[in-house]
């Protein structure tokens, strides 16, 4: 084992089979590779205590599902080493790889990370639209705005979104009415 990944979960993939904590999936049990994408938000905080700055900032992840004779596994992987090393484990194996977004190609074309997330980032939308990704999946902003529904609606607020949102509907200047 690679010291370096212990207390992460880590997808090995190996001569004859592709490894997951206790699951082993044989390389000739593989019927296809569906390759896909989905979107995840998070907050960036910068700053100290309640004056800090915050911002909305976008991760994608390529989405696999490994279909095999007898069940469907499904990995998310963000990393883009990684994800470039997978493809070309897939591509060495002669493993079926289904890949609508043509990821393998933009992923071994734009080796840059920022050149790469810009790219993703600039395209993302349409791609959702048209592949039916999610944008964004189970992401903290969901959550902060699923009010209305119930089970949710009784989960504390921790960051303050619902004085956030009544602020932005209400105006910030309201003019004087004249007697």
């Amino acid at each position: 084992m690679i010291d370096q990944w212990k207390g992460y979960d880590t997808l090995y993939f190996n001569n004859h089979h592709i490894k997951y904590n206790e699951i082993m999936i044989e390389l000739s049990q593989i019927k296809i590779i569906q390759i896909s994408m989905y979107s995840a938000t998070g907050i960036l905080h910068a700053g100290a205590g309640a004056f800090g700055m915050g911002s909305v900032y976008f991760q994608y992840y390529v989405d696999i599902d490994i279909i095999t004779y007898q069940d469907t596994y499904s990995f998310s992987i963000l990393n883009n080493d990684s994800v470039c090393h997978m493809f070309d484990y897939f591509l060495n194996h002669q493993i079926i790889v289904d890949d609508p977004l043509k990821l393998i190609k933009l992923y071994h074309k734009k080796r840059d990370p920022v050149a790469l997330y810009n790219y993703i980032h600039h395209h993302f939308k349409e791609w959702a639209k048209i592949y039916h990704l999610d944008n964004p999946r189970d992401s903290f902003l969901n959550y902060c705005h699923q009010e209305n529904n119930e089970k949710n609606s009784k989960k504390k607020d921790f960051f303050g979104w619902s004085v956030i949102k009544k602020a932005l509907k209400e105006p910030m200047f309201e003019k004087k009415k004249k007697s």
